[in-house]
């Protein structure tokens, strides 16, 4: 597999793209595509705690509460 890989994206001109690289992005799109947790480790191979973990960003547990916390630093410090 990483090896055509490898060949598919020196073919397209992205060397840089490891395999690492490719899946994080697939975690990344299956998260930003709102796919529960187990669907996302079941693509990946992993645990939905290890996907928890590694390949979902951070949620906001309060959008008011950081907004509120946000007025607490005039903007030129952020």
């Amino acid at each position: 597999m990483i090896n055509r890989l490898t060949e598919a994206v020196t073919a397209v001109g992205y060397e840089w793209v490891t395999s690492h690289v490719f899946r994080k992005t697939v975690g990344t799109v299956l998260d930003e595509a709102d796919l529960p947790i187990t669907a996302i480790a079941d693509q990946l191979g992993n645990t939905p705690a290890v996907a928890e973990r590694h390949y979902r960003k951070q949620r906001m547990a309060n959008a008011g509460n950081a907004d509120a916390l946000e007025t607490m630093m005039p903007a030129a410090t952020r």
